[in-house]
């Protein structure tokens, strides 16, 4: 299969092999209350896929003119996807399924024998950043309802423990 549009940040490999999608949900093994909200007992895990993709040194380079980041080599896809893992920076990927932001890349695996010199045969695993917004609100003893209970930390001199026999 030809790539058809698959992307892993900035570029188009020349072939995806395959795909393989995860999404899942950590459910919790305590009892839950009837009637209690079941979205308060589970939460959805990052997403999590796989893709094997492929580059040739014997591709034009004319067909590679899509993508942003210069691929004239199967050293140069090794040595961008190996950048990119190391930078550690969130990226985005469109598979044949669907369009992942947010991404990092957990590991690359290739190999190469003497019939796979000329090409770049590796499965990249990525799993997909949860992003959120986050806000700080500094609150005023003035505007508390009960300050005496909700005061800052205060130095309260030393603290010996108690051995109990």
């Amino acid at each position: 299969t030809v790539s058809d549009g698959r992307k892993i940040s900035g570029i188009f490999p020349d072939v995806v092999i395959e795909e393989s999608h995860n999404d899942s949900l950590t459910i919790t093994e305590h009892p839950t209350g009837l009637g209690a909200p079941v979205t308060d007992h589970a939460y959805k895990n990052a997403a999590e896929f796989t893709m094997r993709v492929g580059w040739s040194n014997s591709k034009s380079n004319d067909d590679r003119k899509k993508s942003s980041v210069v691929i004239e080599t199967i050293a140069d896809a090794y040595a961008y996807l190996l950048k990119l893992q190391a930078s550690r920076q969130p990226f985005d990927v469109i598979t044949g399924k669907r369009a992942y932001k947010n991404v990092l890349i957990k590991s690359l695996t290739t190999s190469t024998d003497r019939k796979t010199n000329e090409v770049l045969d590796i499965v990249a695993s990525f799993r997909q950043l949860i992003v959120v917004n986050t806000q700080t609100a500094k609150i005023l003893i003035t505007n508390q309802a009960n300050p005496k209970v909700t005061v800052p930390i205060q130095n309260t001199g030393n603290k010996n423990p108690i051995t109990l026999s």
